[in-house]
């Protein structure tokens, strides 16, 4: 009997990686996971990984700058069209959603991520604040908006082992009205 060619689907094998990886970083956080364990939990050998990532590091990027990038489109537009604080958050909360699980991930992957990914994370968060913050920075202004920020975050893309409830797109404008309180805008 004539042995059966299995068809490779590289796209296919790539999406079952990314999969593995998040699930793997939920778990174990980005230190603990290892190459190995995506390679079982695929099903593949870890050269197969390493055929679609250089590296762990690389499988990371995979994961993380697709949401990195919008940030940085929405932190360009923010910057230069002068949104109001209320357009910004929204299109913010839009992003959340659009990445929620790398966006879940974010407190495992960070602990053990390596400096260039932390720096990048931390240097969007201060830009995002300046944003919201109108005026001169006061200690307080600069506190209401990481507070509007972290909040709005947690509702919506809550960390993977939470048990708090899900956020549809139609809950973004009553968020959006909380955090909008919370910078003490109208």
């Amino acid at each position: 009997m004539a042995k059966i060619k299995q068809i490779r689907d590289a796209k296919r094998t790539r999406a079952a990686i990314l999969t593995a990886a998040t699930k793997s970083f939920s778990v174990n956080g980005f230190k603990g996971a290892s190459i190995s364990d995506i390679a079982d939990a695929v099903g593949v050998s870890k050269s197969s990984i390493y055929h679609h990532f250089a590296s762990k590091d690389a499988l990371l990027h995979a994961l993380i700058d697709p949401f990195s990038r919008d940030i940085d489109l929405l932190l360009a537009a923010g910057a230069t069209e002068k949104l109001t604080a209320k357009e910004f958050l929204v299109e913010y909360a839009q992003i959340l959603l659009d990445h929620l699980e790398v966006v879940q991930l974010g407190s495992m992957i960070m602990a053990g991520a390596p400096a260039e990914v932390r720096k990048v994370a931390e240097a969007q968060r201060d830009k995002t604040v300046k944003i919201l913050v109108q005026g001169t920075p006061t200690k307080e202004k600069l506190l209401r908006a990481k507070l509007a920020l972290s909040s709005l975050t947690m509702t919506i893309a809550p960390p993977v082992r939470s048990e708090s409830s899900s956020v549809s797109r139609s809950d973004v404008r009553l968020l959006v009205r909380i955090a909008l309180d919370i910078l003490g805008e109208p």
